[in-house]
């Protein structure tokens, strides 16, 4: 009776965490994939093309990228959380005692804090960035032009969002060489 009860946790395991590791790293690559070629590849060039190409551009494309990078960043940190806990079940002190674990708590440490700058850094600049034009359309249509701080106040937020793009991509490569490394 109780083989078989150890063959059903086995065969449970064993079938969760195929299920968890096709999400985690399926996820995962688009997930850093996308900041990738955001980071090193698009920003740049637009930012190249001069004022407003950038805005221009990612604008109409932040409402379905937003939510997207957002669900594949979410699934690949629970997924990797879920695997720790099903990994560590019998023994959490593995994640502690070996280079194998000390690694992989490392990586995931870097997947949330790129969780968190990615998302929660960039939204809390979007907003301002959102909510600062929508005063200088109001300046607008009363008939006030917006002087250069507000010029200034808008590069600044996007010098600043361009730098958390940056800290959020050096983190992702952290935790994906911690991932890749650990053994």
């Amino acid at each position: 009776s109780s083989g078989a009860c150890e063959r059903v946790d086995s065969d449970w395991v064993r079938g969760s965490m195929a299920i968890l590791r096709v999400l985690h790293i399926g996820l995962g690559i688009f997930w850093v994939g996308s900041i990738a070629f955001l980071t090193l590849l698009l920003e740049p060039h637009l930012r190249s093309q001069g004022p407003g190409a950038l805005r221009r551009t990612m604008g109409p494309m932040l409402p379905v990228m937003g939510p997207a990078l957002l669900g594949a960043s979410l699934v690949t940190v629970l997924s990797g959380t879920a695997m720790i806990l099903i990994l560590g079940r019998d023994d959490y002190s593995i994640f502690f005692s070996t280079a194998w674990g000390r690694t992989i708590l490392f990586g995931g440490a870097m997947g949330v804090l790129a969780l968190i700058v990615g998302d929660g850094l960039v939204r809390l600049q979007r907003w301002r960035l959102d909510a600062l034009g929508a005063r200088l359309a109001e300046q607008v249509l009363q008939g006030e032009q917006p002087g250069p701080e507000a010029t200034e106040r808008v590069a600044r937020i996007e010098s600043r969002l361009w730098l958390i793009g940056k800290i959020n991509f050096g983190l992702l490569v952290l935790a994906i060489t911690a991932m890749a490394t650990a053994r």
